[in-house]
């Protein structure tokens, strides 16, 4: 269902808060919530490969809770197993056919035609070396192209694309505490895995993610959701949003700003 004229949008807008909501609950949610809750992911979330995607961007959430309060983590985790048990059962319809029909279980990329070929992915790759992906940049499509002609616009634009990720990792850095340093790792780590992903099949070790794409043995021809690595901006940004709260909040403190 397309509820605001493009499915992403309502991916984004309705399921995918729903689904973060159950994560980030510090209760035990009814089942009743909850199955209201998968009827309107099943709805508005796209095709059920986009629970895949969901997973993914729930990990850093989970991550957090665990290190900060595990009693949150696991009324987060039980909300979690519920809810996606009830996805996937709702959503059976579209996924179970596929499983049954074992000729499907695994895509196929022969001809240079297909979309999950070597030069669509190279396409895909366009524009998105290491330090472009750093920066936030995806200049692969022209429609995606929200560079500013101002030269105002420009600049700010320019500056903050550096700033915002560089004062992210300067966590690093900065933070000297054991129990928030160990946030900080494991969220630098994260964010660090999902950049090599991001870049695609530039440099440093492109052969590795093309290899994913087109070679490696992955279970239900998982194999797709590396078809465009700028799907993987998504995921960057919760643990650099993370990150940042982390220094600013450290900033903040430091200069008694209240």
């Amino acid at each position: 269902i397309s509820f605001f004229g493009h499915t992403y949008s309502s991916e984004v807008m309705i399921a995918f808060p729903l689904f973060m909501y159950a994560i980030l609950s510090t209760k035990r949610m009814l089942l009743s919530t909850l199955l209201v809750f998968a009827c309107v992911i099943v709805a508005f979330g796209g095709s059920p490969r986009e629970i895949i995607y969901y997973l993914l961007l729930v990990i850093p959430s989970l991550v957090v809770l665990s290190l900060i309060d595990r009693r949150k983590l696991a009324n987060s985790l039980i909300n979690f197993g519920k809810l996606l048990t009830l996805v996937i059962s709702i959503s059976s319809f579209a996924w179970l056919p596929i499983i049954l029909n074992s000729e499907s279980i695994r895509p196929v990329y022969t001809t240079e035609e297909s979309i999950l070929s070597y030069s669509t992915l190279e396409t895909f790759s366009q524009n998105q070396e290491l330090v472009n992906s750093f920066r936030g940049l995806q200049k692969w499509w022209s429609i995606v192209d929200f560079s500013s002609e101002n030269t105002i616009l420009s600049i700010a634009w320019f500056i903050a694309s550096w700033a915002i990720p560089i004062t992210a990792f300067s966590s690093l850095i900065i933070i000297k505490e054991a129990d928030v340093r160990r946030v900080v790792s494991v969220l630098g780590t994260l964010s660090a895995i999902i950049l090599f992903l991001v870049k695609g099949v530039n440099p440093p070790f492109g052969g590795f993610y093309s290899w994913l794409l087109l070679e490696a043995q992955l279970p239900f021809g998982l194999n797709w959701i590396f078809r465009d690595p700028s799907k993987f901006y998504n995921f960057f940004g919760f643990p650099i949003a993370f990150l940042l709260a982390i220094v600013l909040l450290r900033v903040i403190s430091s200069t008694n700003v209240k």
